[in-house]
């Protein structure tokens, strides 16, 4: 998760303390932490606290529409542990591997995805993650989605084929000996 959606999240909770509900406004939290209310980036990083499962949509459609959820118990958790002063910054650091390991799992399973959508993956092998992602029910224009690549790139589980550049439609990637590595079993 982005640092950017972890203060959103801090202020979000924030904004429950006192109220009898967890029920929280994106333009707010958005506003303190930078970002422009509605825009791609705010969006974005609803959709991280979304996939997350930090924040779930409020009750009613059209309050949702509005900017209103509801703050979850881990939600709530992992703000406060983001939040909580301590030495060594114990609380933040805490907070973050909890959502590092969110972001590792969401990367494990979306190579689960690409060896269930490529059964004789071998290194070297173009793989093709967002058809991967599509058919085992993941969003490819979601922050889950992009933040587990982002990590498996980092994590130099794949490499972008420099020959799929100039295609189009979905990049394919090279799945590295790392990334057959840290295949899960099937």
């Amino acid at each position: 998760m982005s640092a950017k959606a972890l203060t959103m999240l801090m202020h979000m909770r924030k904004q429950i303390f006192g109220q009898p509900a967890p029920y929280v406004q994106v333009r707010g939290a958005a506003i303190s932490t930078g970002v422009i209310p509605g825009g791609s980036e705010c969006d974005g990083l609803v959709d991280e606290l979304l996939h997350a499962g930090f924040i779930h949509r409020y009750p009613s459609p059209s309050l949702t529409a509005h900017g209103l959820y509801r703050l979850t118990d881990s939600g709530i958790s992992a703000a406060a542990e983001a939040d909580s002063p301590g030495p060594g910054s114990v609380g933040r650091s805490e907070g973050r591997r909890i959502m590092q390991e969110r972001i590792e799992r969401n990367a494990l399973e979306l190579l689960h995805a690409i060896r269930v959508h490529h059964p004789d993956i071998y290194a070297g092998a173009w793989v093709n993650p967002h058809t991967a992602a599509l058919e085992a029910g993941v969003d490819p224009d979601s922050a889950h989605y992009r933040v587990a690549m982002e990590y498996l790139e980092t994590e130099d589980a794949l490499e972008r084929a420099e020959e799929s550049r100039e295609l189009e439609g979905s990049p394919l990637y090279t799945i590295t000996l790392r990334g057959m590595e840290m295949l899960p079993e099937m």
